[in-house]
């Protein structure tokens, strides 16, 4: 069994692939705005063989996913 996994960070409404990224953001939210707040959002899909059809069933849940998630995220 094999997994492929798709993760990002959230700070105030902007969605981050990279933790150096996440840290300045974090740091300018706590500076101007008195925030920390920040989500981690990871999908982790399965796969035995087929690892392209695992990556393109991910990308398909994240684009129906993320719009309904959004509204919970740090704004």
């Amino acid at each position: 069994m094999n997994q492929v996994l798709f993760y990002w960070y959230v700070v105030k409404g902007r969605p981050l692939t990279s933790e150096y990224a996440l840290k300045v953001h974090e740091i300018m939210n706590s500076a101007l705005y008195r925030r920390t707040d920040a989500a981690f959002v990871r999908v982790s899909l399965i796969f035995d063989t087929d690892e392209e059809k695992a990556i393109s069933t991910g990308v398909r849940f994240i684009n129906d996913f993320y719009p309904k998630i959004r509204e919970f995220l740090p704004k």
